[in-house]
């Protein structure tokens, strides 16, 4: 996770991102979405994918690791896509990881999503690790979502 979420995570840190978000989800500066299982027939908050359409990364998620490595995210993350291009209208979305997190890479690969840069010694919430950006160009998304 990138170095601006706190870690710990404070007892009172949903209320603080949620106080945060509002404003800027107004303003048309940030969205986010939460996830939750489609079948539950509960609010459980399993995970969070948010756009940032001003910013230099333009999508973030996570999702507790026992719903990891089940579509989840990748169903999410067509959504937001789908969202960013044919909503907002962007040309294209900027992604980062750190090189550690293999987890984010294939979900990256299957969007069309392009490694551009490797950034060395970032800071993220376990450490400084190299950073791997990625851009995912319109284009490359649609024929992506237009395959079986």
């Amino acid at each position: 996770m990138a170095a601006a979420i706190p870690w710990p995570y404070p007892d009172d840190g949903a209320r603080q991102h949620i106080e945060s978000v509002l404003p800027k989800m107004a303003a048309g500066s940030q969205y986010d979405w939460a996830i939750t299982l489609k079948a539950a027939n509960d609010d459980l908050l399993i995970g969070i994918i948010s756009l940032y359409p001003e910013g230099e990364d333009n999508r973030g998620f996570w999702l507790g690791r026992a719903y990891q490595r089940q579509g989840l995210m990748t169903e999410a993350m067509a959504a937001v896509n789908d969202f960013a291009f044919d909503v907002l209208g962007m040309p294209h979305l900027m992604l980062n990881n750190a090189e550690p997190n293999t987890g984010s890479h294939p979900l990256k690969e299957i969007s069309g999503a392009k490694i551009v840069q490797i950034n060395d010694d970032v800071p993220y919430v376990g450490g400084r690790f190299r950073q791997v950006r990625w851009r995912l160009m319109r284009e490359d998304w649609e024929s992506r979502r237009a395959s079986p």
